[in-house]
This record gives C-alpha cells, sequence and structure tokens, in this order.
C-alpha cells in the first residue's frame, strides 16, 4: 500500500506567457493487497496546502456522494483499491455534524460503518 501527495502549487517550470503553472492538489491512496487486508491512511493537515478538506474524485458524474475528509484525517481502503482526494482550498466551512467512519469497498463505493 501506498499514498503520494501530488503538490500541484510546486509545479516547477514556467508557463508560455511568463507565470508559474498551477494546478491542483492531489493525495493519492492505493491499497493493492488482496490478503482481505484494509488499510488506513492519514491525510495530509493542512499546514502550508490552504486545504479546508479532502474530496474523494469519482471517475464518472455517477450522481455518487463525493466523501470528504478533514485535513489529518484517517481513512480506511479495502484491498484492491485505488482513491483520489482532492485538496479543496477556500475559506474554512463551520463544522459539520459527526461523520460516520467509512470504508471503500473493492469496487470503489463508500460503506458507511
Amino acid at each position: 500500500a501506498f499514498g503520494m501527495l501530488l503538490r500541484g502549487d510546486r509545479i516547477r517550470g514556467m508557463a508560455d506567457q511568463g507565470g508559474n503553472i498551477a494546478d491542483a492538489t492531489f493525495f493519492i491512496a492505493f491499497n493493492s493487497g488482496d490478503d482481505g487486508m484494509d488499510v488506513d491512511f492519514v491525510l495530509p493537515d493542512a499546514s502550508g496546502l490552504d486545504c479546508i478538506r479532502w474530496e474523494v474524485m469519482h471517475p464518472f458524474e455517477d450522481g455518487l456522494e463525493h466523501p470528504t475528509y478533514a485535513p489529518g484525517a484517517t481513512f480506511t481502503l479495502a484491498p484492491r483499491v485505488l482513491t483520489v482526494l482532492s485538496a479543496v482550498v477556500g475559506p474554512p466551512t463551520p463544522p459539520a455534524a459527526k461523520a460516520s467512519k467509512s470504508r471503500r469497498d473493492t469496487n470503489g463505493r463508500t460503506r458507511r460503518r
């Protein structure tokens, strides 16, 4: 299993117009295990990211809810699942009701515990 942070604000190089190149920031999590073991990942905290939450990206606009997590939160990934989360930047949102713990199943769908 591995997790990788791709910082869109740290792209080296210059755009054709001479400005900096910037893009979104993503966290990729992959649990390659096939032994039935879930893996816990800790999302990067907000220091230096201006990230107010992490949002799970779906490959298609399929009407599914996009689960969100707070910076520094832990989420669990089932075996043989790859998940991409996007850092949402902006002003902090008011705290929501306590979220239930969720788990990504082998089809990439979120299951609540």
